[in-house]
């Protein structure tokens, strides 16, 4: 700001001036329109320095409280007297010197008169004009020095601080009075380990005077390390460097969190197991594709990322298509995203193929056991409808003449009766609730013993073949569940070759794994081929279902037998067959090893069927209990009746004779058979127990395997067949 007479206006302070001096001062100051402050003391005057920042002090010496010389000191230390102009009115003209070292501007001696303090007044002003751009430069350069963000050391060549700015101090935290305490000591404030780097850069500095920006480490007051960029060069015509200093923590943590979220990128998508892929929703187009995603689908990450999501699509989004034109079923988890500012979809696709299939078979299985329980249940209940009927047209058939027309129609009952009786042993077979009596078998005796049946089942018009392996091994199984599981195959071959074909039969040993869906171990093969029309893949997934066949008549019961008793005996079905290509359907059967196959041993003879001995029957069904015992008593048998177990036990307890047999059923209400026989077996250690039942129980069997110490019937019964189990029974336990 200008005076009215042109020059630029400043704020004066006079300090402890006497009142003689002070007023032609204020006439001066205040002609030329400058602004004027008075302090009666040096601590008054210093006071409003720090506060004013005047521009002009003219200060009488000496103060009240201190002199001149220690007033301009103090002064000069204060960031608001630093660029001052100085004024000293003084009586003592031998304290010049000392007064200029102390940083006074100018002196004016009192003996020189008014005129002369007139013109040292006018002499003070010219000078603050003068230094006017000086100190505004200056200003500007301690306010950048003071407030800038970065930090600025000003050091000589061998790095001993002159100066550095608050920004610097609190980068490691020092204040600056630790600093001109001398504090800050340079080796004190670098790392040990750059102490060498750092001599050559300052060797560098002395003769280029200048450091590109370089990346540099300093220690913080507590220790830690504080990583920098630093720039540097030194000031001309001085032997000082100015440094500018700034703090790149953030900068190397932001860094040290890219390359942390880099790695877990690679970690969750680069090297993630599910096949990962990024597209772009506007143009479909793969934009990244991860390792996994690679290796799914066949193709290089180039021939991947040249593709559109669509093109992996075959039917819908559930199933994709591979490189090789396999076709999979997949599982598909898609997230919005954004990739460079594009909005994209973040695809997991996971190959759910196995899984779907393995799901199948389990629903598959699923229902199968299910219609198992259902026609094992019938086929229970069914048994003791049949024994019934088998049993009494027996009985009625035996007292009639040949040629009687009764007789006819009894027989054509029983014929009924017994096919019938057939349809429930196909169901049990397929539940696998039929009881198997295992023994050591030779498929290939069982092959040779049906061989002349099977000739005359399939026909002139069908060449009958055997194919046999080398060294066959053995087999445990029931050998007229084998004899059953050949006429089913061989049947069902017939009927798919009606203008005659080539029908071979085949054993062989076989060593399988889990993939064949069973144990992995030595099995035997036994399979039946036709060269016949064959079959389609959506025949081939149903052939093993109960009632499903493809002929215009029949049970459908066949192949589902095959099923039940392949796993029953402790194998597998197996199937191979193509349109037009003829069929091959077979069972696996686990080899006993070490073990020979006898001569299939033959039933106990037993001479006659009548007998005297005492016979406990326990039966819940009426109509069969009724049935059993009218057959014993007609062969001469004593029978004690009862419902269940409970009246069992009483009528042993009020029975004190001997009982030879317990003749049980298997499954009944409370108690089952093998249950009863346990109770009563202390008391009557001699008694043997026959067991009878319609299907299987794991009380009596496991599985449906009988043990070989059991005594079983199995339903349906007729009077011939319980009668000579019964004698067996007493007389071979």
């Amino acid at each position: 700001m200008l005076t009215s007479r042109g020059s630029r206006r400043l704020k004066a302070l006079l300090v402890g001036i006497a009142p003689s001096s002070e007023a032609i001062a204020t006439n001066v100051l205040g002609a030329r329109g400058h602004a004027q402050l008075v302090a009666q003391n040096g601590v008054a005057a210093l006071e409003m320095v720090g506060t004013q920042a005047p521009t002009l002090i003219v200060v009488q010496d000496p103060l009240v409280d201190m002199t001149a010389i220690a007033f301009c000191q103090k002064t000069r230390a204060c960031a608001g007297g630093a660029d001052a102009v100085i004024l000293v009115l003084t009586n003592h003209d031998e304290a010049v010197s000392a007064v200029l070292e102390a940083g006074i501007t100018d002196l004016y001696a009192t003996s020189l008169g008014p005129g002369a303090l007139k013109l040292g007044l006018l002499i003070a002003e010219r000078l603050v004009a003068q230094h006017a751009p000086l100190r505004d430069r200056e200003l500007r350069f301690r306010r950048l020095f003071e407030v800038g963000v970065a930090g600025v050391t000003l050091t000589d060549l061998d790095g001993n601080f002159k100066e550095a700015n608050d920004a610097f101090l609190r980068m490691l935290g020092y204040t600056r009075a630790e600093m001109l305490a001398g504090k800050l000591n340079w080796e004190l404030i670098t790392p040990s380990d750059v102490w060498a780097a750092d001599a050559a850069a300052r060797a560098q500095l002395r003769s280029t005077g200048f450091l590109a920006l370089r990346e540099r480490e300093y220690v913080h007051k507590n220790g830690t390390r504080i990583p920098t960029l630093v720039g540097s060069s030194t000031v001309e015509g001085t032997a000082e460097c100015v440094s500018y200093i700034t703090d790149v923590s953030e900068w190397k943590a932001a860094e040290k969190a890219l390359r942390v979220s880099e790695e877990q990128y690679r970690v969750v998508f680069e090297n993630s197991p599910f096949p990962k892929l990024v597209y772009e929703q506007e143009t479909r187009k793969l934009l990244v594709v991860n390792e996994a995603a690679i290796k799914l689908y066949g193709y290089s990450r180039e021939e991947l990322l040249g593709k559109t999501i669509d093109d992996l699509r075959a039917r819908g989004e559930a199933k994709h298509q591979k490189k090789d034109d396999t076709i999979i079923d997949v599982e598909i988890t898609t997230h919005s995203c954004v990739l460079d500012g594009k909005p994209c979809c973040l695809v997991v696709a996971v190959d759910v193929t196995e899984r779907n299939r393995m799901e199948e078979q389990l629903r598959h299985g699923q229902k199968m056991e299910a219609i198992g329980n259902l026609a094992g249940g019938v086929a229970h209940d069914f048994n003791n409808l049949l024994s019934v009927i088998l049993s009494y047209s027996e009985m009625l058939a035996s007292k009639l003449e040949r040629g009687d027309p009764m007789r006819d129609d009894l027989d054509e009952i029983l014929a009924a009766g017994k096919r019938a009786a057939d349809l429930t042993r196909q169901l049990l077979a397929f539940s696998r609730q039929q009881i198997l009596q295992p023994r050591i078998l030779d498929l290939s005796v069982v092959i040779d013993a049906v061989t002349k049946m099977l000739e005359r089942v399939v026909g002139e018009d069908i060449t009958l073949t055997v194919v046999r392996g080398r060294a066959l091994a053995a087999v445990r199984a029931d050998p007229g569940q084998i004899e059953q599981v050949l006429m089913n195959l061989v049947v069902n071959g017939r009927d798919a070759m009606p203008k005659g074909g080539k029908l071979t039969i085949s054993v062989a040993n076989i060593d399988l794994d889990a993939s064949a869906g069973v144990a992995p171990g030595p099995y035997v093969s036994l399979s039946v081929t036709d060269t016949g029309a064959g079959m389609d893949a959506a025949t081939r997934k149903r052939i093993f279902e109960p009632f499903f066949t493809t002929k215009e008549s029949g049970t459908g019961l066949g192949l589902a037998t095959v099923f039940g008793i392949a796993q029953q005996s402790g194998g597998n079905v197996w199937v191979r067959a193509e349109p037009a290509g003829g069929t091959t359907v077979g069972i696996y059967l686990p080899q006993a090893l070490g073990k020979n196959a006898p001569r299939i041993d033959t039933p106990h003879e037993v001479m006659q069927q009548r007998g005297s001995e005492t016979i406990l029957l326990v039966e819940d069904d009426q109509s069969v209990r009724t049935l059993v015992r009218t057959i014993l008593e007609r062969q001469g048998y004593h029978v004690l009746e009862a419902r269940n177990g409970g009246e069992a036990l009483l009528l042993c307890e009020q029975h004190k004779a001997v009982i030879h047999v317990l003749l049980t059923d298997v499954v009944m209400p409370l108690m089952s058979g093998r249950a009863l026989a346990e109770r009563l077996a202390p008391s009557r250690p001699a008694m043997k127990v026959l067991y009878m039942s319609g299907h299987t129980d794991d009380a009596v069997v496991r599985h449906g395997v009988l043990d070989a110490e059991v005594a079983f019937l199995q339903k349906p019964i007729t009077p011939e067949m319980l009668t000579a189990k019964v004698r067996d029974v007493i007389e071979h336990g």
